[in-house]
């Protein structure tokens, strides 16, 4: 946990970041202490990738999947999205 008011992270983290490419729309981070096996950014379809909305890290006994799931909206209408 960061102390409050700061936003370094201290040396010993991994950032692995997928970013929008619309600047502050949407994006993940995942933080971790130790090298994972692989990493994947998106889920390989363009129209869904440029939103940066998925990381996923493998290790050796497990993984990690980090998801931001897109606002159905009010009248639903990126729900199929």
């Amino acid at each position: 946990m960061l102390p409050r008011g700061t936003n370094e992270l201290p040396a010993e983290y991994l950032q692995y970041w997928n970013l929008a490419e619309q600047s502050g729309y949407s994006g993940t981070l995942i933080l971790a202490k130790k090298e994972p096996r692989s990493v994947q950014y998106g889920l390989g379809i363009d129209q869904l990738d440029c939103e940066g909305r998925l990381i996923a890290l493998e290790y050796d006994s497990f993984c990690i999947v980090n998801v931001y799931v897109p606002n159905s909206q009010s009248s639903d209408e990126r729900l199929d999205y």
